[in-house]
């Protein structure tokens, strides 16, 4: 018995890009605002997890596309030589994509299946035979995907600091909002075939389209103290989250 003596290729190859732009401004002598704002992106034809060789019409696999925005807005102002005041705000968000590499694939036309409720991805179908590839075999066809993933992420935060020669005192506030929503659309046709020799024996069908919403605000308040004396340092903090 000959095995793995074949390497089914696929494109796993990744583009990604981050453009970003930092901008600082004095204002004044006593005053400075600082702004950061960046893009990411990435794709990828075919993720690693579940990958496969087969053509993009009965791929199990799928593509993957990650795109977020971060911008950070910060101000400090020093109220006198031993006091800074800092406040901030941010904003990030993160969109992530799942999905199948042929979208426009009609089910009811092509193979008479029934049961799509948009024209869209080739039915999942899974064989009765070994799946273990080293031996042949065959591996279910059809993709599970799409499902997407939306995070909205504002914050804010804002200290007061006092500091002498030997001796800095600070305390603070840092406060955010998680907003997520997951969406598991799958398969359109919300099926799952299962065939043995050539005869379908099963089907799965999914209650797809469904929503997952979180929700997550969370709040912390600190202070940390640090006193200087000759060659000793002393150093201490208080932290309270909550969320």
């Amino acid at each position: 018995l000959v095995t793995n003596n074949y390497q089914a290729p696929y494109d796993s190859s990744r583009f990604s890009s981050i453009p970003s732009i930092k901008i600082d401004q004095n204002l004044g002598s006593k005053s400075r605002m600082s702004f950061y704002t960046g893009e990411t992106f990435s794709r990828t034809p075919r993720t690693n997890t579940g990958a496969d060789a087969f053509p993009d019409l009965i791929t199990a696999s799928a593509a993957s596309e990650t795109a977020g925005t971060t911008v950070r807005l910060s101000y400090d102002y020093t109220i006198n030589p031993r006091l800074l005041l800092h406040l901030g705000s941010g904003w990030n968000d993160t969109d992530f994509m799942l999905e199948a590499a042929v979208t426009n694939f009609n089910a009811l036309q092509e193979l008479g299946l029934r049961g799509q409720t948009t024209a869209r991805y080739f039915p999942r179908i899974v064989s009765g035979v070994s799946d273990n590839t080293a031996i042949g075999g065959l591996t279910t066809m059809g993709s599970l995907f799409p499902n997407r993933n939306f995070e909205r992420r504002p914050s804010g935060n804002v200290s007061l600091s006092y500091v002498t020669g030997g001796h800095t005192f600070k305390v603070g506030y840092i406060g955010g909002y998680l907003v997520e929503d997951i969406e598991n659309h799958g398969n359109d046709l919300n099926l799952a075939y299962t065939f043995n020799n050539g005869t379908p024996i099963s089907l799965t069908q999914s209650l797809r389209v469904f929503v997952q919403s979180d929700r997550v605000r969370y709040d912390a308040l600190y202070a940390q103290d640090q006193w200087t004396m000759g060659k000793i340092t002393l150093q201490g903090a208080l932290r309270f989250d909550h969320a």
